[in-house]
């Protein structure tokens, strides 16, 4: 299911520290976490859009057309690598976030996978993941 918060709309988003208003798209299966993504991420000025149902992946790229991605690895029907060979044959230009419980060799082997498809993959961060840590980077992500 496709999320749509008051972040979505991109021209109600207020930036933050003099930046130019990006599009984030949360690809999670946990509404909890993504919430607190979406919360992170609008108080630095992100519009966002939250997808959970990995079937909506696609559309939401299409539609959103956004300049970052935080992705789960692990989500029902559909996996984070999938999604990532979709965005490479997609040529995606995105930033990429990868998210995961799994095992750190699983976080590696997306990284490696997303990279090898031409995919900017910004940072592999595992859950549960500190807050600080996410505010930092989507801070500190060149438009």
């Amino acid at each position: 299911m496709i999320q749509q918060k008051m972040g979505d709309n991109i021209g109600n988003v207020a930036p933050s520290h003099n930046k130019v208003a990006r599009r984030l798209l949360i690809v999670d299966d946990d509404l909890a976490i993504a919430d607190v993504i979406h919360e992170i991420a609008t108080s630095q000025g992100f519009a966002v859009r939250i997808v959970t149902q990995p079937r909506d992946f696609a559309a939401a790229c299409s539609e959103f057309s956004p300049d970052v991605i935080t992705l789960d690895l692990l989500m029902p029907e559909l996996d984070g690598i999938e999604m990532l060979t979709y965005l490479g044959k997609h040529n995606c230009r995105a930033r990429i976030i990868l998210l995961s419980g799994a095992e750190g060799s699983l976080l590696s082997a997306a990284n490696k996978i997303g990279l090898a498809g031409g995919l900017r993959i910004d940072a592999v961060l595992a859950k549960p993941m500190q807050i600080g840590e996410l505010y930092k980077l989507l801070d500190e992500l060149p438009a």
